[in-house]
């Protein structure tokens, strides 16, 4: 039981660096966070390689806030009203 290969990933030795980076400037997607990994470290890494990674390290997916809708003015509201009456 104690001979069992466990491969290591080759960004194993930058953990400290990538972590560092990334919360200094936190990226929008996993394509920012894959040219920061190539930049920091010189491996190019595939998408879902990227993420299985950047998860080990504690960071999640970024939440999208979302706007409100624009409120109709009195005149839209009006204008609204006698397209719905018309029909």
């Amino acid at each position: 039981a104690d001979n069992i290969y466990r491969p290591v990933s080759p960004l194993e030795k930058y953990k400290k660096e990538l972590a560092a980076e990334l919360e200094k400037h936190p990226c929008r997607n996993v394509a920012e966070a894959i040219s920061v990994i190539k930049e920091v470290t010189d491996i190019d890494y595939k998408r879902t390689f990227a993420y299985e990674f950047l998860t080990r390290l504690g960071f999640r997916p970024r939440k999208v806030g979302k706007i409100p809708a624009k409120q109709l003015t009195p005149k839209q509201s009006a204008k609204q009203d006698r397209k719905k009456r018309v029909r």
